[in-house]
């Protein structure tokens, strides 16, 4: 499946890609997102021109379905890994649920975020 999300922010590109990338998002991201029990960053490096990072999303508890059935709540913890590179503007990302392993290619979710 693709789509396409466009978001508009009051900077320009260098002011939001350096606040995005900024080690301390993830507790900015904590603060302001009621539905996160916790935004933790687990990687942070950069190398090259791209900055590589891994974040852990924890929502808070409650019942989480998956179509018609309910699953554990641990289930909708989600990893983001990401590589941003800094001279094509771009990032490559994707998101693993924390689901047992023989699910996970199903639930799992690649993309590409593009800054202009």
């Amino acid at each position: 499946m693709n789509f396409e999300v466009r978001h508009t922010f009051d900077c320009d590109v260098a002011t939001y890609e350096r606040l995005f990338l900024d080690p301390g998002v993830a507790g900015v991201l904590k603060a302001g997102m009621r539905q996160m029990q916790d935004v933790e960053l687990l990687e942070h490096e950069e190398k090259n021109g791209a900055v590589k990072r891994k974040v852990r999303y924890t929502p808070v508890a409650g019942h989480y379905k998956v179509g018609p059935k309910t699953v554990p709540a641990h289930w909708a913890v989600i990893t983001e890994e990401s590589v941003f590179d800094r001279a094509k503007h771009t990032m490559q990302f994707k998101n693993t649920p924390n689901i047992p392993a023989m699910l996970r290619n199903r639930f799992e979710n690649t993309g590409r975020v593009e800054f202009r």
